[in-house]
């Protein structure tokens, strides 16, 4: 199978439905901040438009007997099956990836040239560097407790417990970069609800009347912690959420290997990229 790069997506979409059948447009986004592709540019072509989560299959099986070009998001490998030619609207990190994603094509396969220094970014702030996240270890010691109400809930004895606002403070850092380094440390969200005045509305009135003073995020419904979220705004409770960090510092060592990992394969999928010739120009 042949690789390209474009730098010009709709056009090397129209030339690959052109010249083959079955086309497959991976519409995954892999950076923290992409560059978004219209998919409205590609109406006048014969779409169809399918995810992983979907509960049918319809427009695959469309796509699979009449061809065209299917706009996909999710895990596709296996569910589609062989393909002429995959397009990616964002470059995946790695070549393992690429791989995987591309293993039922049949001629060729065409990467978007990307940003490399927001694809950086993006990897410093999933994967931070070693002393950053020592940092933050250090910086939690400051909110042990013993006694908290989150832990009585979760059953713990010790931990850390403090709001996002808190932390990131104590780091120095943006409250959104936060909340992509603490994920290594495995937190659980508790709410705290300092209830007000009742509200008149039939939907949030039952929430307020139902929902206790303190609950785990993951007991209550999305349409429950959207309510709460908004009788916190409108004033009928006081929402706070806690992140509650076990007691057990971080494997050090695993971190630097993970992202030592990471560097790795955006190294080489760099490289790659950079020696592959201009699909509009083949």
């Amino acid at each position: 199978m042949k690789l390209f790069v474009t730098s010009d997506l709709e056009a090397s979409v129209r030339k690959a439905h052109a010249d083959f059948t079955h086309v497959i447009l991976d519409r995954t986004y892999h950076s923290l901040r992409p560059v978004f592709f219209c998919t409205g540019a590609l109406m006048d072509l014969p779409i169809y438009l399918w995810a992983d989560w979907l509960n049918h299959d319809t427009p695959l099986q469309r796509w699979q007997a009449a061809g065209g070009v299917l706009i996909c998001r999710g895990n596709l490998v296996d569910a589609a099956g062989p393909n002429d030619v995959t397009l990616f609207v964002e470059c995946p990190f790695s070549i393992d990836t690429l791989s995987h994603k591309t293993q039922h094509t049949v001629e060729y396969t065409v990467l978007p040239i990307p940003n490399w220094r927001t694809y950086e970014q993006a990897l410093d702030t999933v994967h931070p560097p070693v002393e950053d996240m020592e940092k933050l270890q250090r910086a939690l010691w400051k909110f042990g407790s013993s006694d908290h109400p989150a832990l009585t809930l979760l059953g713990m004895r010790s931990g850390y417990v403090c709001m996002d606002i808190e932390l990131a403070d104590e780091l120095g850092i943006p409250h959104t970069q936060l909340q992509y380094m603490h994920h290594a440390f495995k937190p659980r969200d508790v709410y705290h609800i300092s209830k007000r005045l009742a509200p008149e509305q039939g939907a949030m009135r039952e929430v307020f009347g139902k929902v206790p003073e303190i609950v785990r995020k993951n007991d209550l419904h999305l349409t429950e912690r959207k309510a709460l979220k908004e009788m916190d705004r409108l004033g009928h409770i006081r929402l706070t959420k806690y992140r509650v960090f076990p007691n057990k510092l971080l494997n050090i060592k695993k971190h630097a290997a993970i992202r030592d990992k990471k560097l790795s394969d955006l190294a080489a999928i760099r490289s790659l990229v950079e020696s592959l010739p201009d699909h509009l120009q083949t």
